[in-house]
């Protein structure tokens, strides 16, 4: 029987088991305000692109789960069951190892952004830490971009997030900045385009 685990805006996460394996699917919700044509094709799509883009994420390096199976029609993506802590909890409660955690977390965001990526949501609970790895979860509102701009917007949600969630842990983040930066080779070209959108939103 299928376990909920999360209800989203966009879709609902139930734990299953999959030929004898836990696994998680990801089933996107119809939208009845839409045209159901509309709705079937707009679900099938951003559940391929979702999956294209874990799967890029693996083959750059990442952490990610293996997915199993997409049901198109559904709008479903049946991927790896990560059992380990959410790095949200991790960072609240406190941990001797949160510096090589945050050290490992920008790493591998600037490895997807070597590889083209955008993760479009990082968020602390899209992180899931196992046998001492950070697997990055839900690309939802991923795309591909080779554009500085597109990676400091990523970064400046990171931050974002960081300082609403974590605001008495800013240190943990800047190790995740200087871990990106001693990995990214667009680093400062990424850090002049984070300040820029750091001064824009302070006069919004």
């Amino acid at each position: 029987m299928a376990e909920i685990i999360k209800v989203g805006a966009e879709a609902t996460l139930y734990k299953i088991k999959w030929f004898g394996r836990d696994a998680v699917k990801k089933v996107r919700h119809p939208k009845k305000y839409r045209h159901p044509g509309l709705d079937k094709w707009l679900r099938s799509m951003r559940t391929r692109h979702e999956a294209t883009l874990i799967n890029q994420a693996k083959r750059l390096g990442v952490n990610t789960p293996t997915i199993f199976d997409i049901n198109l029609a559904e709008g479903a993506i049946v991927m790896e069951y990560i059992r380990g802590d959410v790095v949200k909890n991790i960072v609240r409660m406190g941990d001797d190892r949160m510096e090589k955690i945050c050290e490992n977390i920008g790493r591998s965001i600037a490895v997807m952004h070597e590889g083209g990526l955008v993760h479009g949501d990082l968020t602390t609970s899209n992180m899931i830490l196992r046998d001492d790895r950070v697997y990055f979860i839900d690309f939802g509102l991923g795309y591909h971009s080779i554009n500085a701009e597109d990676f400091g917007v990523d970064l400046y949600l990171l931050k974002e997030v960081w300082l609403s969630t974590h605001s008495d842990k800013m240190h943990l983040y800047d190790k995740i900045i200087e871990a990106y930066a001693s990995e990214c080779s667009k680093a400062d070209e990424v850090m002049k385009k984070l300040a820029e959108i750091e001064k824009r939103r302070r006069y919004v």
